[in-house]
């Protein structure tokens, strides 16, 4: 710990609801600094959407949230500048034609530099897992590997205090899959929060918090079940103490996410 410093995040109660129904609703977890939080569901469970919500991107229709004491959505601009996004399908893809070098360098001129700015980036590489021979590697050569890494690269560029993921371990080998959770848990033990979205549960307990998602085409919300005595709430009881192992979060979806609703994005997806 104490090459970032984290910031908290909490949600009670969240919910979104769109055009053709729920998107997720009944979204109750807390994220410390230094934890990784995983939001798990199937393909139209409302995980990007919760994502992104919390992220300050996407305005939820009910529930609280906060990020670093900041109340969602009153203090959207606010949480955009705490919380950075890595890859989101549809939301920040990379450029084709650029390479991954040009893709740092870009998000580097979004943001004040100066003398440190070599170091930024240097940082933000060696954080992400990327090597100085990828840098000339233009985006559309990458493996699924490779662009999950230049994404979370930039992210990391503005030092943000929370870091959110969207699917995690699509199109990966179970190799690669380890590896990506493998630098998302060495981030957090860096003491960076961070809010990734998979369909399958990390392995090997590298999650600190599990938030389950219901299922995508229910006929109607229901719940997954907690493991016993781990619940971090998602009815009226409080969370009880922090353990070791994972902590389990159930929520609610009725088969919605951004692919097929129409929730506004709050102020676009810049990250600054």
């Amino acid at each position: 710990m104490g090459d970032y410093e984290g910031a908290p995040v909490a949600a009670a109660d969240l919910a979104l609801r769109g055009p053709r129904g729920d998107v997720y609703q009944g979204v109750s977890f807390t994220g410390e600094p230094g934890q990784l939080v995983a939001l798990v569901g199937e393909s139209g469970s409302g995980r990007t959407s919760l994502l992104l919500s919390v992220a300050g991107r996407m305005r939820p229709s009910g529930g609280e949230a906060t990020v670093a004491g900041l109340p969602l959505p009153r203090r959207a601009a606010a949480v955009r500048k705490v919380v950075a996004l890595g890859a989101v399908a549809g939301v920040n893809d990379l450029d084709g034609g650029l390479t991954v070098e040009e893709h740092l360098t870009e998000r580097l001129l979004l943001r004040s530099h100066g003398r440190r700015a070599h170091r930024r980036v240097t940082a933000a590489i060696d954080a992400a897992g990327l090597t100085r021979a990828e840098l000339p590697l233009r985006a559309d050569s990458l493996s699924a590997l490779q662009a999950f890494r230049t994404s979370l690269a930039a992210a990391l560029i503005g030092r943000p205090r929370v870091l959110a993921v969207d699917d995690v371990g699509d199109r990966l080998s179970d190799a690669e899959r380890d590896a990506a959770w493998a630098t998302l848990r060495a981030l957090a033990d860096a003491g960076l929060t961070v809010l990734a979205t998979t369909r399958q549960a990390p392995a090997d307990a590298r999650a600190d918090v599990v938030v389950a998602l219901g299922e995508a085409h229910a006929a109607a919300p229901e719940s997954a079940t907690p493991e016993p005595a781990r619940s971090a709430s998602a009815g009226p009881e409080p969370a009880g103490p922090e353990s070791t192992a994972p902590q389990s979060a159930p929520a609610r979806s009725n088969g919605s996410d951004t692919e097929n609703d129409t929730a506004d994005l709050e102020g676009g997806v810049d990250d600054e």
